[in-house]
């Protein structure tokens, strides 16, 4: 008999001892009596205990890492994806405010949608020429408003000239982006992304009854508008050459500036000294093309009444 059966002689030889009846109490217990947990744990351990799936206590709830560096690797987990998922949303969203809604975006080319409403510049008359954009030529509208300036304008008047087109029975005016397309005429793209569609062609006769033509576009973003224009200069005069008389060769010349009843102008002058075309930017908003400084007079003359009536 060895020493185990001399201090318990009760104990058959063969008869292996019954663990204790396993309860939730007892493995609470055995839980806190190894590890370093608080109930906050054993609760979340219990959770998953009734699930079926885990029992407190077990390998894979209790590792040697602790739960709550179990916890912090997943919430670090989570918190990575909904980063990411955000950043993906707020880039989504970002490209569509800037490529349809910001100022930077501007007005695309295929809204031909814009009415006909009260002239920018005000205008003692007005004459609608309609076309057909799918078919026009640039020869074609060229020729049209050349037509229509030659006709008989009294003097210190503007005529406003209103290129139109019709959709489903209704008239709209030509968008910019629409004329600088069938014109050939290409500024820089940050210049045309901040032109609006509100815009105006007109004829300026002054107090001596010379006429010359004016652009007014209004614009959505002065800066990149500004920038656009300046970096037009260097092809500027090329793509308007075919639009002044008798100059459809190299013109040579450059940009100075002119002040103008106030206003900062550049004014392209031709090697012998004639001003060809000018531009201003009258305030944040209107960008005037003209082709004399007098007709810049008059349109800002016109502009103060208009804002004096209000």
């Amino acid at each position: 008999m060895n020493e185990d059966e001399k201090k318990n002689p009760e104990t058959p030889q063969n008869e292996v001892p019954q663990k204790a009846l396993r309860t939730y109490e007892s493995d609470v217990a055995d839980v806190l009596a190894h590890k370093n947990i608080s109930t906050t744990k054993i609760a979340i351990a219990e959770k998953v205990r009734q699930t079926g799936k885990e029992s407190i206590g077990s390998s894979k709830i209790f590792r040697d890492e602790s739960v709550d560096g179990s916890n912090s690797s997943l919430l670090k987990k989570i918190s990575t994806a909904l980063a990411s998922l955000l950043i993906i949303i707020l880039g989504i969203g970002g490209a569509y405010y800037l490529y349809t809604l910001s100022p930077l975006a501007g007005q695309p080319a295929s809204q031909p949608t814009t009415p006909i409403v009260t002239s920018i510049v005000p205008s003692d008359s007005k004459i609608n020429l309609n076309m057909v954009l799918s078919t026009i030529t640039a020869s074609n509208i060229l020729g049209a408003i050349q037509s229509e300036f030659a006709k008989p304008q009294s003097a210190s008047t503007i005529k406003e000239i209103i290129l139109t087109q019709t959709l489903n029975n209704q008239k709209f005016r030509v968008n910019i982006t629409d004329m600088l397309s069938k014109m050939g005429i290409n500024p820089p793209d940050m210049l045309v992304r901040s032109l609006s569609n509100d815009w105006m062609l007109g004829v300026d006769a002054d107090s001596q009854g010379n006429k010359n033509i004016f652009v007014d576009v209004t614009v959505n973003y002065f800066q990149n508008a500004f920038a656009g224009m300046l970096q037009w200069e260097s092809t500027m005069t090329d793509d308007l050459k075919s639009y002044f008389p008798g100059n459809n060769t190299i013109i040579h010349g450059s940009f100075t500036d002119r002040i103008v009843k106030n206003k900062d102008v550049r004014e392209f002058v031709t090697s012998d000294g004639q001003t060809l075309f000018l531009y201003s930017f009258i305030d944040n908003s209107h960008l005037i093309i003209t082709s004399s400084e007098s007709a810049l007079s008059d349109v800002l003359v016109h502009l103060e009444q208009k804002a004096f009536m209000r």
